[in-house]
């Protein structure tokens, strides 16, 4: 019984893996000393990555103001929360992070100008911590592991860095602005579906979460503050059978699913505790 319960399992997480559920663009953060984003065309076969030297300063969503890129990991420590590295580099660089992989020994990292990162190794991958299950790392692995360096532009995200107080400082917003496009989901685009937002207490947060979503292809048409909503995160669509845009949404943001009204819009995404996990500027 015990065999046939393993084997099932393992059945079960296989045909949910990218072996059989296909993305068309899929995002992976490498957090080490020189941590980057790589980004893979899975249909265009046009892959990205941005590096961040580890003394940048990025704004950490969640009311915890700006950190050291190097110091990220450590706070996820501290916090107990890995997702922050997710929520950290979705809003840094305005596209959702499907992926992140990160080392088990928690150290401060310390970068200088001229540090270069590397594509993993299947080593790396399977001997670091991730939210990837067994089955979707093996995938990433075979993936990177068939590219060549030179198959894979490098942004510059040196650009988006301003001094200031003697800091260096990431600003997501230049960074958004210089690559609007270049990290849009096919599939989300061509729905084309139209997404209104909605929020209770910050419109920097609900602005600033309506870039990281814009930076996947999905359009939001309106942000609309309320005096109270709905304590739980949810998106909504009036269509029974929901989009892959809908879907995406939810599964990103960890959200509840509903079909209702959505009125003049396709999807209405209400924030609810999001806004306090998303919380940026204070």
């Amino acid at each position: 019984f015990i065999i046939v319960a393993f084997l099932y399992v393992l059945a079960v997480s296989f045909g949910r893996s990218l072996f059989f559920i296909r993305k068309d663009r899929i995002n992976i953060l490498i957090y080490d000393r020189t941590p980057f984003i790589l980004s893979l065309g899975q249909d265009d076969n046009v892959h990205y990555m941005t590096d961040y030297l580890a003394d940048w300063k990025v704004e950490v969503p969640g009311g915890y103001g700006p950190y050291r890129v190097g110091a990220v990991r450590k706070l996820t420590d501290l916090e107990k929360k890995p997702d922050i590295l997710t929520r950290t580099f979705s809003y840094s660089s305005s596209l959702f992070i499907d992926y992140i992989f990160y080392p088990r020994n928690v150290d401060i990292y310390f970068g200088k100008e001229g540090d270069r990162p590397h594509l993993p190794t299947v080593y790396d991958l399977f001997f670091t911590k991730t939210n990837a299950s067994f089955f979707d790392t093996l995938y990433l692995s075979l993936t990177i592991a068939s590219k060549r360096p030179q198959e894979i532009t490098l942004l510059e995200s040196n650009d988006a860095v301003k001094r200031i107080q003697g800091d260096e400082v990431f600003d997501p917003n230049v960074f958004a602005k210089k690559y609007q496009g270049f990290f849009y989901s096919k599939r989300i685009r061509d729905e084309n579906k139209s997404v209104q937002i909605l929020y209770t207490k910050s419109d920097l947060t609900a602005y600033q979460i309506a870039r990281t979503i814009e930076g996947n292809g999905i359009r939001i048409s309106d942000i609309t503050q309320l005096e109270y909503s709905k304590k739980g995160c949810i998106v909504s669509e009036k269509d029974r059978a929901h989009s892959y845009t809908a879907v995406s949404l939810a599964e990103f943001f960890h959200c509840s699913m509903e079909n209702s009204s959505t009125g003049i819009y396709d999807i209405i995404f209400t924030l609810g505790e999001k806004e306090k996990e998303w919380e940026v500027g204070r």
